[in-house]
């Protein structure tokens, strides 16, 4: 598995160039027939005269930088109103070919995007896409993991993940090439779904389980509460669960203490003095 994508929010500082709030935006329809008109929705707009709708195709960020420009654009239907619709004419679209795109509200004629990217398909059909199949790798009462062959349009194009029909917040899991992790006690679910346009649900069973200790404590590793301490190691390594490194850290002789509350909260693993322990950190 590759290493773990962190998807982060982008940072509002700036009050006279970014909108303090999030912008909330829909499609009028996710399959949009070639020369169609694509009709963007948004509320809690920032109010700018020149806020605009970007396209570009899924997955390139519009950062209007070379091969990160919009394939087209549109300025807002009523230029300054906090809610309404963006028309994007169909013929503006051009010889784009047939594929996944995303929509996203800029700010005020610049590159600051003031919502989240919203996928849809332009072309005359769109294909039927196979989502992979989702393996239970280990399911506790701090989180759970779930692996998958990796597939990177299914996983750029899931709208909703559901524990027996409830969706999960996107602050309750994060998702890489070939792998889920549920930061939530689903010990006692039946059934985990993930739901992704232009692709069928893929549903696994949580029949499996097994527990860590909120104290870890294994041959001079200890910890609990967020803090790791360890005795008579030369260097304490963290990786992700794909293996991925974290960070290194030097110790010495006697007992050492690390505070690791900067990391993401996430399941981790302690290596020292060639002696492992899994961890989980949590905010």
């Amino acid at each position: 598995m590759k290493n773990l994508t962190v998807l982060l929010a982008c940072v509002l500082a700036s009050f006279a160039q970014v909108w303090s709030q999030q912008v909330t935006i829909s499609l009028e329809n996710f399959h949009i027939q070639r020369g169609e008109d694509i009709v963007v929705s948004y509320s809690n707009g920032a109010g700018n005269d020149k806020d605009y709708i970007g396209i570009a195709p899924l997955g390139q960020l519009i950062t209007g930088i070379p091969g990160g420009y919009t394939t087209t654009y549109a300025y807002l239907d009523n230029p300054g109103a906090k809610e309404g619709i963006c028309t994007i004419p169909g013929n503006n679209m051009g010889a784009t070919g047939d594929g996944y795109y995303w929509a996203v509200y800029l700010l005020n004629d610049g590159y600051d995007a003031a919502s989240e990217y919203i996928p849809f398909y332009y072309g005359e059909s769109a294909p039927q896409n196979e989502s992979p199949v989702l393996t239970l790798d280990e399911c506790t009462v701090e989180y759970t993991t779930i692996t998958f062959t990796d597939n990177e349009l299914w996983r750029m194009l899931i709208k909703e993940i559901s524990v027996d029909g409830e969706a999960l917040s996107p602050d309750d899991y994060a998702i890489e090439a070939g792998a889920l992790y549920v930061l939530k006690d689903l010990t006692a679910a039946a059934s985990l779904t993930i739901t992704a346009w232009d692709h069928s649900d893929a549903t696994v069973q949580l029949n499996n389980s097994s527990s860590i200790d909120e104290e870890s404590v294994l041959n001079g590793i200890r910890f609990c509460n967020n803090v790791l301490s360890v005795s008579n190691a030369q260097s304490v390594s963290i990786f992700s669960l794909t293996g991925a490194s974290v960070a290194t850290y030097p110790v010495g002789m006697g007992e050492n203490t690390i505070d690791l509350s900067h990391l993401n909260s996430g399941v981790y693993v302690v290596k020292a003095a060639a002696k492992a322990i899994k961890i989980v950190v949590k905010h």
